[in-house]
């Protein structure tokens, strides 16, 4: 092994990976033989696993070998990310380096040190490892998890266009954790095209409640306050709105007092309507009909929400608020800059699934699930006195039904959403072990590593003494203290200043993009002056994207954009006519954000005023 090598190897990959640099300094032995061949003045790389021998480099002409893997590729665009599973020896990403524009992006995933170690000895991957275009995420050694790190660098731009490829045999080695590689990539795509969906329907009503409901968040309390004062000996309890809940419902009463019970918005009307309070209520669609809080009950039972929960619901509520983070970029900044923070949830997709997060998070080691039916017990979505459950709709109401297996083992009716929920469901039982979580939903679906009791012998077994939960809520602290208060209010007094900024950068870019369509139409986009403009709208729109402050235009203009973002960076068949096409597409979607800032710099002035 070459020390040298290896020295210069680690010094670069501390730059961006401290954690691993560390990590690979201290592996004294690898749970997989990994070694080198000699032939013909080549290191040929391999690894044995049990008896099976995978070679991760040709014997013959590595060169060639890459000339016919890249000439395979899918065609590359303008912004491309290529993503990788297994690094090896760094034939690939050299290749792609060498061979791709500038913009391209690599994006690899290392599924263990192992092979890494070897390789680090043996192949000067100085540049590679130094590359801004290479983003390197090594299994358990880069303080995030994939999930996380897919979701930072994959934008709704490159769902349809990215490429993914394995190293070679890495599929093989490493079988188990390339098909959770590519279920987290999956589900990331989904969440991707979802939440680009969502905010595209109703980025204007999100704006809307943002601003509507500021006023509450300042008065908020802290959920990290509540975490401190809630005990975890006692049991959360969450309230979905299923048909089952009408088989149960009544026995919650025994459970008050001595449990945190956690109802979703759509479970209130039944549980008011039957004397029941709940200690804490979840309400997180901005669209969410208000209907579910008509009860004056529901006003005064203390709430977590969104600032981009319906505004009118907010408005209406008289209790504690918490909020959670919905990732508003023009507030996370704020918060950041102050060392604050704003809980953020995993979310399933169902709110019901946001509020288990939320019990996850104030550190509760029993969760109890009822009304969590997840499919059509008797035929029915949900229970009686719910919204949905007044209409009376039966099974042969809904399309697209599918069957799942039931808590007795039989098949049930279903839907494909349910069945999602459901799937998250089982994914934080198996990454939490820690929690018992217990289904006394008693009726609908499976949910695999649940423990499967009635409401009774739940309340029974984990609801062994009172609390008082309530005086616990009151006396939680506020988030923000007087002086935090201020700061905020004086950022977003500066934010109609910010939007002008961008305004007047918007202007110039489009003026740059007039001239650059000019000189591709004279055949004049090689000299300097194409370039220099190039530049001066590419600086423009990363500021643009970097600007806190312009979360809310593109929220509002997401409907408008989302068609055209999926193609902006679709080649055409000559450099012309390419070039031409991007122009134009990038002139349309700044003059889209120009329109839009001249609706809202106004509007947004006139609701600041209204803060007070």
């Amino acid at each position: 092994m070459n020390e040298v090598i290896w020295k210069h190897n680690i010094e670069a990959l501390r730059i961006h990976n401290a954690m691993a640099a560390d990590a690979l300094m201290k592996q004294e032995k690898t749970t997989l033989t990994v070694g080198i061949d000699e032939v013909c003045d080549k290191k040929v790389l391999y690894a044995v696993q049990g008896d099976q021998t995978y070679q991760l480099d040709t014997l013959y002409d590595s060169d060639k070998l890459m000339d016919m893997w890249f000439r395979n590729l899918p065609k590359f665009y303008f912004h491309s990310k290529v993503l990788l599973f297994g690094l090896g020896n760094g034939m690939y990403v050299n290749k792609l380096l060498k061979e791709t524009s500038e913009d391209v992006m690599i994006i690899i995933y290392e599924p263990s040190l192992d092979i890494l170690h070897t390789v680090l000895h043996e192949f000067d991957l100085t540049n590679l490892l130094r590359s801004e275009r290479v983003h390197l995420f090594i299994n358990g050694y880069t303080g995030e998890t994939l999930d996380d790190r897919f979701s930072e660098l994959l934008e709704y731009t490159d769902i349809e266009d990215f490429i993914y490829k394995s190293y070679l045999n890495y599929n093989r080695i490493y079988d188990k954790e390339y098909q959770e590689y590519m279920a987290v990539l999956q589900n990331v795509c989904s969440a991707i095209n979802s939440s680009q969906s969502v905010i595209g329907r109703y980025g204007k009503d999100y704006y809307e409640n943002t601003f509507a409901n500021f006023r509450f968040f300042l008065e908020s309390k802290s959920l990290k306050s509540l975490n401190e004062r809630i005990p975890k000996d006692i049991p959360a309890i969450i309230v979905a709105a299923g048909p089952s809940l009408d088989k149960n419902i009544m026995k919650l009463k025994d459970a008050k007092g001595k449990a945190f019970i956690i109802a979703v918005d759509s479970a209130l009307r039944p549980l008011v309507r039957n004397g029941i309070i709940p200690d804490i209520c979840i309400s997180i669609d901005g669209k969410k009909k208000t209907a579910h809080f008509d009860d004056e009950e529901t006003r005064d039972i203390p709430m977590i929400c969104y600032l981009i929960s319906h505004r009118e619901i907010l408005r209406r509520h008289r209790a504690e608020k918490f909020f959670l983070n919905d990732l508003n970029h023009h507030i996370q900044h704020f918060l950041s800059q102050n060392n604050m923070v704003l809980p953020i949830v995993s979310s399933g997709g169902s709110v019901a699934n946001d509020a288990f997060s939320v019990a996850q998070i104030l550190g509760f080691t029993t969760v109890i699930l009822i009304g969590q039916d997840l499919a059509l017990t008797d035929n029915k979505s949900h229970a009686d006195a719910t919204l949905v459950g007044e209409l009376g709709w039966m099974a042969d109401h809904y399309a697209d039904l599918i069957e799942v297996e039931g808590i007795n083992g039989k098949p049930i009716l279903s839907k494909p959403e349910y069945k999602l929920y459901c799937n998250w469901f089982e994914e934080q039982i198996e990454k939490f072990p820690e929690i018992k979580v217990i289904d006394a939903t008693e009726g609908g679906a499976m949910i695999h590593g649940s423990i499967i009791e009635t409401l009774e012998e739940a309340i029974r077994n984990e609801c062994t003494r009172t609390v008082p939960v309530q005086e616990m809520i009151k006396g939680c602290e506020q988030y923000f203290d007087e002086k935090s208060r201020a700061k905020l209010l004086l950022y977003m007094r500066e934010t109609p200043e910010k939007l002008n900024e961008c305004y007047a950068k918007t202007k110039t870019a489009l003026q740059s993009y007039e001239k650059m369509i000019d000189c591709v139409y004279k055949e004049k986009y090689k000299n300097k002056e194409f370039v220099k403009l190039f530049q001066t709208t590419k600086q423009i729109g990363e500021e643009l994207d970097a600007c806190p402050d312009m979360e809310y235009i593109r929220n509002r203009v997401q409907e408008q954009t989302t068609a055209m973002l999926k193609g902006i960076y679709h080649n055409e068949e000559d450099e012309r006519s390419e070039l031409l096409s991007a122009c134009e597409n990038g002139k349309k979607y700044l003059q889209i954000l120009k329109n839009e800032l001249e609706i809202v710099i106004p509007d947004i002035e006139k609701k600041i005023i209204d803060l007070g």
